[in-house]
Parts: C-alpha cells; sequence; structure tokens
C-alpha cells in the first residue's frame, strides 16, 4: 500500500474557505440577531436560542457564560448584547406583572450598557437604552412607591440626540418623554419645531401626541408652525410643510388660510408628479374647506369651487366608491344636500361610478325629506356589491315611518344577500322586536353574536330585553350578567339584573 501524502492546498484557496466561514459565521450571527424579535411570546426561550448560538459561534466562553464574552471582535458581542436588549424590551412589552416588567427593563438596560461600553457612539444600542430608561424613570414611582427615583433618562436622551442630531426616531422619542414627564418645556419647544423643520411629515403626530396639552394653542402649536416655515424657507419636502400648516388653520377655524396652503401643496405635488391617485384625498378634504368657508374674497363661489375639487377627486380616486362616501360625509357635514344632488348630477356626465351613487343619493333624499324618492333609488341598487347596503337603508327608511313590515323585509333580504354579517341579523331583530315576535327576534340575536367578530355587550342586552318579553327571564339575567362583564362601568346593565 502507498503511503497517503498530506494534502497540501494552495494558499489563495486557504484564504478564500477563510473568508467564506467568517462570512457564514456572520450570516449565522446575523440569522440569530433577527431571532431575538421573532418569537413573540417566548422571550426566555429566545434568550436561550440566542446565548447557545453565542456559545456554537466562540462569542461566549462555555464554561464563562455568566461573566460575559471574552476572544471575539468586538463588533459581533456588540449586535449580541443589542439583540438581547431588545428581547428584554419585547418582553417587558407583553409581561402584565409589574415586577416582571421592571426586571425585564432593568435587564434591557444592562444589555444596552454592555453594547455601548464596546462601541459609544452605537445609535442603536443608544436608542435602545432610552426606551429602557425612559420606562425605569416612569415606572418606577408603581413599583417603589414614596423612594426616590435612581433613574434618569434626559441626560441619555440629550447622548442620543448628539449621535443623532437630525433623527427623526430620536426626537420623536426625546418629544414623548418630556410631554409625559412634565420635565424642560423650553427643550421641549425647540425639539417640535426643530422636528417639524427636520420631517414636515411629522406634524400630524405631533398634534396628536400634544394636541391636549393646555399650552398647545398657545406655545406648541406657533412652535410646531414655525418649524414647517423653515421647512419651506429650507426647500424641505415644502409640500408636506404646506400641508401641515393646512391642517394647524383649520384646528382653528381659518379656513382660507387652510385653503391656501393646502392649494399650495397641491401646486407643488402636481409640479412634481403630476396628477395621481394619491391627490385624491388632497382634492376631498379641500371640497370640505371650501364649503366651511366664508370668505367672499375666493375667486368663485364656496360651493362651485367645491365642486369642482370633488370631480378631480373622482377622476383620479383609485377606489371611486370610497371617496363618493367620503364627499357624502363632507356634504352631509355642512347641511349641503341640494348641492351634494348637483354634484352627482354633474358626476355621471364625465365619470362611471358604480351604484353606490344610488346609495348616496337615496341617503341626500332622505335627509330632504323625499322619503319615496330615496326608496326609488335604492330599487335601482343591483349590483351584489352594494345591494346588502341599499336594503338596510330601504329597512331604516321603513324603521322611519313605522312600517314594521316593510323593515322586516328589506333587513331580512340584507341578511340573505351578507348571511356572515352580523348587523344584518341585529336590525332584522329589531324589525322583530315592535311586532312581538320575540322568538324570532331571539334567534335573529343569536345568529348576530356568533357571526360578531368582537363581544358587543350592546347585543346581549337587545336580546335579553326579547327573552324577558318572551318570559325566558333566567336566560335574559345572564345575558344583562355577560353585558355587565363586557361594559362593568355602565351602571345601566345592573339595573337590568
Amino acid at each position: 500500500m502507498l503511503p497517503l501524502k498530506p494534502l497540501w492546498l494552495p494558499l489563495p484557496l486557504l484564504l478564500a474557505l477563510a473568508f467564506f466561514f467568517i462570512w457564514l459565521t456572520a450570516v449565522r450571527l446575523t440569522y440569530q440577531y433577527g431571532l431575538a424579535l421573532s418569537q413573540p411570546s417566548d422571550w426566555p426561550g429566545t434568550r436561550t436560542a440566542l446565548m447557545r448560538a453565542a456559545v456554537d459561534y466562540g462569542i461566549f466562553d462555555k464554561d464563562k457564560m455568566t461573566t460575559g464574552p471574552w476572544y471575539v471582535p468586538a463588533t459581533d458581542r456588540q449586535r449580541l448584547f443589542i439583540a438581547i436588549g431588545e428581547n428584554y424590551l419585547a418582553e417587558a412589552l407583553s409581561t402584565p406583572e409589574t415586577a416582571g416588567v421592571f426586571a425585564a427593563l432593568k435587564n434591557a438596560e444592562t444589555s444596552f450598557r454592555a453594547a455601548l461600553r464596546l462601541q459609544p457612539l452605537d445609535v442603536e444600542a443608544q436608542t435602545g437604552l432610552v426606551r429602557a430608561m425612559a420606562a425605569l424613570q416612569r415606572g418606577f414611582a408603581w413599583f417603589a412607591p414614596g423612594q426616590d427615583n435612581p433613574y434618569q433618562a434626559l441626560p441619555e436622551f440629550e447622548k442620543l440626540l448628539r449621535l443623532r442630531p437630525n433623527g427623526i426616531e430620536a426626537h420623536m422619542l426625546f418629544i414623548r418623554y418630556l410631554n409625559g414627564t412634565g420635565q424642560d418645556d423650553k427643550r421641549l419647544l425647540e425639539l417640535v419645531g426643530r422636528l417639524a423643520a427636520i420631517d414636515p411629515q411629522s406634524a400630524y403626530a405631533l398634534k396628536h401626541d400634544l394636541g391636549a396639552r393646555r399650552d398647545w394653542r398657545d406655545r406648541m402649536e406657533p412652535a410646531l408652525a414655525e418649524g414647517l416655515r423653515t421647512a419651506i424657507v429650507q426647500n424641505n419636502n415644502r409640500a408636506a410643510a404646506y400641508r401641515g400648516l393646512s391642517h394647524l388653520a383649520e384646528g382653528h377655524g381659518d379656513m382660507t388660510a387652510a385653503v391656501n396652503n393646502l392649494l399650495q401643496a397641491l401646486t407643488l405635488d402636481l409640479a412634481n408628479s403630476g396628477e395621481k391617485p394619491t391627490l385624491a384625498s388632497d382634492y376631498c378634504r379641500l371640497a370640505g374647506l371650501y364649503l366651511r368657508q366664508n370668505d367672499t374674497a375666493v375667486r368663485q363661489e364656496p360651493e362651485q369651487a367645491a365642486s369642482e375639487a370633488a370631480i378631480k377627486a373622482l377622476r383620479l380616486s383609485a377606489n371611486r366608491d370610497q371617496t363618493l362616501r367620503n364627499l357624502w360625509s363632507v356634504y352631509q357635514e355642512t347641511h349641503r344636500f341640494r348641492s351634494f344632488l348637483n354634484l352627482l348630477a354633474r358626476v355621471e356626465e364625465s365619470i362611471r361610478l358604480s351604484d353606490s351613487r344610488l346609495i348616496f343619493q337615496a341617503a341626500c333624499l332622505s335627509e330632504l325629506g323625499n322619503t319615496a324618492a330615496a326608496q326609488s333609488s335604492l330599487l335601482l341598487v343591483k349590483d351584489p356589491n352594494h345591494e346588502a347596503e341599499a336594503q338596510r337603508l330601504l329597512a331604516e327608511l321603513a324603521r322611519r315611518d313605522k312600517n314594521w313590515d316593510a323593515m322586516e323585509l328589506a333587513a331580512q333580504r340584507a341578511t340573505v344577500i351578507e348571511p356572515k354579517n352580523s348587523d344584518n341579523f341585529y336590525l332584522f331583530a329589531q324589525a322583530l322586536r315592535p311586532q312581538k315576535k320575540y322568538p324570532q327576534a331571539v334567534e335573529a340575536m343569536n345568529r348576530a353574536i356568533a357571526l360578531a367578530t368582537k363581544e358587543d355587550p350592546w347585543f346581549y342586552d337587545f336580546r335579553a330585553w326579547n327573552l324577558w318579553d318572551n318570559n325566558e327571564l333566567e336566560a335574559a339575567r345572564a345575558d344583562w350578567l355577560k353585558a355587565t362583564q363586557l361594559l362593568p362601568d355602565n351602571a345601566y346593565f345592573y339595573q337590568c339584573l
């Protein structure tokens, strides 16, 4: 037998193999990092998998896992600490017990600080740390009432902003922290203006978060508006900035400014990308603003301008049924019923609409008191996608006239067309009750309750009254008891018991 010769590989091939295994290790570690957030319930189990992966990849010394990583590149260890910190944060969000939440938050803080010791300028680790610290600071009073709070997140937020001076998430987290803790209103004003200038689209979130403050109108809103004007001057998403100013103006009743700013936004968008379906909602809102303004200085009468905007909204819309529904809400809110009928007549000359137009036409005629014309319009609806809604509206018109037979017939047709819609069976039961058809009403409510996507206390209440009038007293009490469990703060259900 010939002796085996040692196998020598060329140096380039050895280097290639080495780089391959280094790359493979990085890929596997990246996969495990993703695993940290891919198990939405078993957080300890996920951490165990992370630790086991760390041992396999040489990140932790198998015999010294409790003392931390030893002999691997710092970047790998840092990513693992961030993954574990995020895991603890996710666990804190899903844990109902106060002690468990607090323990998870402290572990998250420890993990993120470990990552920052390895790389002090890492934005992801600093972001995780401020989230953990802010939660610890606000939650400490619940966990240890009466004790001095050792957690202060403010310095960590300032560090995060130094790392990301134009960071949108960093600003928003800091703003919500200051708003929630009531600290340093002057700094809060600065951050609101800066964020609006950096990202004008954040104006909606800022108004949502800060609009309930007592100083919103006097301090916060002017700071937000100034930031939006800065964005316009700096040519930073000017269309979004004008939209934000339009919403602010609408909020305090200046419809002329709201219209003018929205027109500026539309002009910029049209110049940049032309007419697109995404502009339909803007034109729909513009129609509402025209209808609500009383400025005689506009070039056209408000209703004519509103009609032009509404037609543009329908022409551009990718979902004309929804846009028409939104427009009907606008005209209904402003009580412009005849104007809406005129709009429908104009639209039908140039734009193809579905049978939904007949439904909104009927609703408008009903508001004008013309029930017969409304019913005639609804009877023309033949599209299966809209027929059930037409029958529901026919039932409501019959209810108004106390024509219980007609209401029962229309509601029953709706249950046949849409047999999985719980509201249809509820409407059917409401038509049966005035006729003292209590057993049939109970059966209809059985279907409504079974089909409902979420338990509704008022469904149980309505069934209870029909059970009670049908002399099924214990079953009625059981339904009212169920209603108290679903809505325990409502005294009405307890009175029924």
